[in-house]
């Protein structure tokens, strides 16, 4: 008795004088399956159908490859697709603008009867006092003409608040309002982010 399988997942048993028994496997049935209008397959004998399901169990496997295959295909042929202007970058490319911006930050709030501390992230141009986050509002606006929400001078101080160890739904926000922090704290985010953008420049 021969049996052999095709690519197409189908297989054929032959016997001598006798009709085949025709089998395939399909994506929709884990096994083989007869064909109608030829013998049974219980009609085997115990020898045969070891090697009979071998064979199935192969081309399954060669089923699972081929499919693995052209999934992998389509995944490396799709676009990479860029951050969108909301998305974070853990390692947005820093100018010698976002020093100016957390210089001038800290210049803003040069005192502590200047600082909001009931930040709402709605920033008045007229306000006497201004939070941590207007005041970086207010400085980008100074120094590039309008206020961009991930540059990195804004994202690295989201940063050095977030390696503080609380975990705020609105970072600058949430840092600014903590009953905890004290001004000192803001002034030090101010620097420590400073630090970082002008270490980044160097490298």
């Amino acid at each position: 008795m021969n049996f052999r399988a095709s690519v197409a997942f189908k297989g054929m048993i032959e016997n001598e004088g006798q009709p085949p028994i025709e089998v395939r496997v399909s994506p929709k049935a884990r096994g083989w399956e007869q064909v109608a209008a030829q013998p049974a397959l219980e009609s085997l004998s115990l020898r045969e159908r070891p090697h009979l399901l071998d064979a199935v169990s192969r081309a399954w496997l060669f089923l699972v490859l081929v499919l693995g295959l052209g999934f992998g295909v389509l995944s490396c042929a799709r676009p990479a697709q860029a951050p969108t202007s909301d998305e974070e970058r853990h390692d947005p490319p820093v100018t010698e603008e976002d020093v100016r911006i957390l210089e001038r930050a800290d210049i803003i709030l040069s005192s502590e009867p200047v600082w909001n501390r009931a930040d709402t992230r709605e920033c008045v141009d007229a306000s006497a006092k201004l939070s941590l986050f207007c005041a970086l509002q207010k400085a980008s606006v100074e120094i590039l003409g309008t206020y961009d929400h991930r540059r990195a001078a804004l994202q690295e101080v989201r940063f050095v608040i977030e390696e503080r160890g609380k975990e705020y739904e609105h970072r600058l926000m949430g840092f600014n309002n903590d009953p905890f922090t004290t001004f000192g704290d803001i002034k030090q985010v101010l620097r420590s982010a400073k630090k970082r953008v002008q270490n980044r420049l160097r490298h």
